[in-house]
Formats: C-alpha cells, sequence, structure tokens
C-alpha cells in the first residue's frame, strides 16, 4: 500500500515535471518566434533604411550635380551682365558725344544762319547801292 503510495507520488511527480517541462518548452518556443520576429522586423527595418539611405545617395550626387550646373550657368550670366553694362556704358558715352555734336552743330547752324543774314543784308545793301547808280 505504501509502495503504491509512493508510486502514485512518483507518477504524480513525473506529471508535473513533465507538464512542467512542457510549459518551459512552449515558452522558450514562443520566445524563439517572438525573437525570430522581432530580428526578421530589424533585418526588413534595416534592408529599408539602406535602401533609404541608396536613394538618399543618389538624390544628394543628382542635386549635387544640379547645383555646379545651375553654379556654371549662374557664372556665365554673370560675365554677360558686365559685358552687356559695359556694352551700355559704351553706348552711354557714345550718346553724350552725340549730344556733344549735335550741340556743337546747333551752335555753328545758328552763327551760319547769322551770317548768311548779314550777308544776304550786305548784299541787299550793295544791290540797292547799285540800282541807285544806274
Amino acid at each position: 500500500n505504501q509502495l503504491k503510495s509512493e508510486n502514485d507520488c512518483l507518477i504524480e511527480k513525473v506529471r508535473e515535471l513533465t507538464t512542467h517541462l512542457q510549459l518551459k518548452e512552449e515558452i522558450q518556443s514562443s520566445s524563439q518566434l517572438n525573437h525570430d520576429a522581432k530580428v526578421n522586423g530589424l533585418l526588413k527595418n534595416l534592408d529599408e533604411s539602406q535602401n533609404d539611405a541608396s536613394n538618399s545617395k543618389s538624390l544628394i550626387a543628382d542635386l549635387i550635380s544640379k547645383l555646379e550646373t545651375a553654379e556654371d550657368l549662374l557664372g556665365e550670366a554673370n560675365a554677360d551682365i558686365r559685358s552687356l553694362s559695359h556694352d551700355r556704358s559704351r553706348m552711354e558715352k557714345q550718346v553724350n558725344d552725340l549730344n556733344v555734336l549735335l550741340e556743337n552743330s546747333e551752335v555753328d547752324l545758328s552763327q551760319q544762319k547769322n551770317q548768311n543774314q548779314s550777308l544776304a543784308m550786305e548784299l541787299a545793301c550793295v544791290t540797292a547801292s547799285t540800282s541807285g547808280l544806274r
């Protein structure tokens, strides 16, 4: 009877240990699945981050190229502006010179008109004098 009781105790103990072992295996399996899921999620995030970094590098290279092109165009535009500014200054000087020439021509023309009027009056006097002599 006592042997049966000890045997029953041992059987119960084996059942408890087996149940405990099964629970431990389930927890470990669940923990491993959870760990694997986390690792897979982290690997996916890493891949996405690497793709984003690669895309960012490509975008940066493209933007640097566009910036260099814009700087070149800006340099050319500045050279064109300097040239146009020089041309404008030269043309302003030519306009000023032409204005001076025009003013001088107007003065000469006025003097010529006065001289012509003076000569016309003198001619009229001479003509009148010669007419009276006839």
